[in-house]
C-alpha cells in the first residue's frame, strides 16, 4: 500500500510539471523523479534476484529470508510463478502512469482494458498460486475490474443516451457491492478457518498435556506402591 501511495505521488508532481499547474514546485518535482527511479529499481532487483537463486528458492534459509518475495508461489508448477509479486508491481505502476501519459478519457480506458487483457491471460496461463480459492478470487477480481472498465468506456463517449448513462450508475454500484461482498467473504471465512485450526491446535496440546500430566502421575503413585512394599 505504501507502494502504491509513492507511486500516486510521483505520478500526481509529474502531471502538475506537464500541465504547468499553479502548485507545481520544481525541487518536488526533483524529488518525485528520484523516488521514482528508486521505486522502479526495486522490482528490477527482485527480479534478477529471483532469477540468479532459480535453484534454491526451495532451501530452508532462503525461504527464511526471502520468502515474501514469492510467497505462496508455486515453484513446482512452473518457472515464472515466482514473478508474479514483480508483476503485479509493474501492472500497478503502468495503471497509475496512464492517466498522466494520454489526456482523452477513452484512450486511458482503451489502454487500461489492454493491459488488463495481457495480464489476465498471462495469470491464468501461469497460475502462480499454490491456494486454489486464492486463485478463484483473483480471477474474479480481474474480471470485475474489466467489467468496471467497461463502464467507464460507456460513460466516455460509448453511450450517448443520458438516461442510459444514469441507470449505468446502478449496475456499477452493484458491481461494487458484489465485489465487496465477495471478497469480505472470502476474509471472514479464513478468519474463521484460522481461528478453528489454531483452537484445534490449543485443544491438541491441551490433551497432549494433560496425558503426560496423567502418565507423571501414574508414574508416581506406581513409584511410592513400589517403595511401601520395599
Amino acid at each position: 500500500m505504501a507502494y502504491l501511495k509513492l507511486c500516486i505521488s510521483c505520478m500526481n508532481q509529474f502531471d502538475l510539471a506537464a500541465r504547468d499547474s499553479y502548485f507545481w514546485r520544481p525541487e518536488q518535482t526533483d524529488w518525485a523523479i528520484a523516488i521514482f527511479f528508486f521505486m522502479i529499481t526495486i522490482p528490477i532487483a527482485a527480479f534478477i534476484f529471483l532469477w540468479r537463486k532459480e535453484s534454491s528458492l526451495d532451501s530452508v534459509e532462503v525461504r527464511a529470508k526471502y520468502q515474501n518475495l514469492y510467497q505462496d508461489a508455486a515453484l513446482y508448477r512452473n518457472k515464472y510463478a515466482k514473478y508474479y509479486t514483480i508483476a503485479f508491481t509493474i501492472r500497478r505502476i503502468f495503471f497509475i502512469a496512464i492517466p498522466m501519459m494520454f489526456a482523452e478519457p477513452m484512450m486511458q480506458v482503451m489502454w487500461f482494458m489492454l493491459f488488463h487483457t495481457i495480464y489476465m491471460i498471462a495469470y491464468v496461463a501461469v497460475n502462480p498460486h499454490i491456494d486454489n480459492k486464492r486463485t478463484l478470487v483473483e480471477i474474479f477480481n480481474e474480471m470485475a475490474l474489466m467489467v468496471a472498465m467497461y463502464h467507464l468506456a460507456g460513460w466516455n463517449g460509448l453511450i450517448a443516451d443520458p438516461t442510459m448513462s444514469f441507470d449505468m450508475g446502478y449496475s456499477f454500484i452493484g458491481l461494487l457491492l458484489v465485489t465487496l461482498t465477495i471478497n469480505i467473504g472470502v476474509i471472514v471465512y479464513r478468519t474463521v478457518e484460522q481461528w478453528r485450526h489454531k483452537r484445534a491446535v490449543d485443544l491438541s496440546r491441551k490433551l497432549v498435556l494433560e496425558q503426560m500430566k496423567d502418565v507423571k502421575t501414574i508414574d508416581q503413585i506406581e513409584a511410592e506402591k513400589k517403595a511401601i512394599r520395599q
